[in-house]
């Protein structure tokens, strides 16, 4: 399920590449158990991130004059961590 960066996106990209390019399927990993608590500790650690950050936005956005404008730039800044992860 996890490669060794623990995302999905690399494991669509690997799979495109053998697609395009040609060349012999790598052989899935096993998942060990440290394995396996790495990746749920990542999926813990950018669910507490994205949730502070729509905390702090939604409190952003409560802020007088400012607040709304605050609040969108504070999103697309986290949006654009995100896009580039």
């Amino acid at each position: 399920m996890f490669d060794s960066q623990g995302t999905w996106c690399s494991i669509i990209g690997k799979r495109i590449y053998l697609l395009q390019h040609g060349g012999r399927p790598v052989a899935s990993q096993t998942t060990s158990y440290t394995g396996m608590l790495k990746a749920i500790a990542t999926s813990a650690y950018r669910v507490v991130m994205i949730c502070t950050s729509v905390v702090v936005s939604f409190a952003l956005g409560r802020v007088p004059l400012v607040g709304p404008t605050a609040a969108f730039v504070f999103m697309c800044w986290v949006d654009s961590y995100y896009c580039f992860e």
